[in-house]
């Protein structure tokens, strides 16, 4: 009877301290990074072949290590524009709260998007992002063909955007500042709806591949 108590009392103890194990266990949180308020305003509708957009997202530097999982980016057929809709996407360097130019940290594979409706469209990514600051830039590059018209990128409804933080160019260069590239009306326009997936903890360092082609 004392042996069999004994043999309860053990498997009790071992009960208590696994289950304090599993709550001090350390996990990892999801979140989503954005700039704009999700309401639609306006759109960019000449985002055609070799013309790059890219926004610029906080982050609290205590969440580190973090992983960029996706981009999401809010598009919507326009009359005559292609079906599949191939795009690249990067994680810029940051100089000065702007894309620093030259060499991306990191250039995901290459995109096809089927863009058959007003919706959010998923590019994986898959990077851990390195130390330092507390803001990163992802950029795409409409990919089509010269005569093929491309979707409308949707801009949300918000005035007087804060600057550096959208970025419009050529080719993943000649960056152009928000209010330079919609002067003079650059307070009445509106955040690109473009989104950061990211994974923070000791899981954003088990980095995934990233799936080469995203389709909707």
């Amino acid at each position: 009877m004392r042996s069999l108590l004994l043999v309860s009392v053990l498997i009790l103890a071992l009960g208590v301290a696994f289950v304090r194990g599993g709550v001090g266990a350390e996990t990892a949180a999801t979140a989503e990074l954005a700039n704009d308020n999700g309401i639609v305003g306006g759109s960019y509708d000449a985002f055609d072949s070799g013309r790059s957009i890219a926004v610029r997202l906080s982050f609290n530097p205590a969440n580190r290590p973090l992983r960029i999982d996706s981009i999401a980016i809010l598009l919507e057929p326009q009359p005559g524009s292609a079906a599949v809709f191939p795009v690249t996407s990067r994680v810029e360097a940051v100089l000065n709260d702007a894309p620093a130019g030259g060499d991306p940290l990191f250039t995901a594979p290459a995109a096809r998007l089927q863009v058959n409706r007003r919706d959010w469209y998923v590019i994986p990514v898959g990077f851990v992002l390195p130390a330092g600051g507390n803001s990163l830039i992802v950029s795409l590059r409409s990919d089509g063909f010269p005569w093929e018209k491309a979707p409308r990128v949707l801009l949300d409804n918000s005035t007087n955007v804060p600057t550096k933080r959208n970025f419009y160019g050529q080719n993943f260069g000649n960056w152009v500042e928000h209010y330079r590239f919609w002067q003079p009306n650059g307070a009445a326009v509106g955040h690109l709806m473009m989104r950061v997936h990211i994974t923070t903890g000791p899981e954003a360092l088990l980095t995934p591949s990233p799936t080469p082609t995203a389709t909707l």
